[in-house]
């Protein structure tokens, strides 16, 4: 599947207004995907530590807020680890890389 065609009809269905699960209630955060390091956990969490890098979704959509900002409340579920053997400069240059 060609990841950067879906994106794109994907926000052609949003800038038209043929998405409207997907359209911001204003004001929002904007940005759907992420990487970075985990700062806190829940009290529930048992999958993620303090310091673990990650990266997934934090939703930016439906009126979940998005990822465009210095720190985010996040579902677990959305998030997976990065792998140990990359940078994280490098595998987020790898992530963008796939999305052309």
């Amino acid at each position: 599947m060609n990841v950067f065609a879906l994106r794109s009809a994907t926000k052609f269905k949003i800038r038209t207004s043929k998405a409207p699960h997907a359209k911001p209630v204003l004001p929002a955060v904007l940005g759907t995907d992420l990487a970075g390091v985990i700062e806190a956990v829940g009290q529930n969490v048992t999958a993620f530590k303090v310091g673990d890098q990650v990266y997934g979704l934090t939703g930016g959509v439906g009126g979940l807020q998005g990822s465009l900002a210095e720190f985010a409340a996040v579902d677990p579920d959305l998030l997976a680890k990065k792998p140990t053997n990359l940078s994280m400069r490098e595998f987020r240059s790898k992530v963008l890389a796939e999305r052309v």
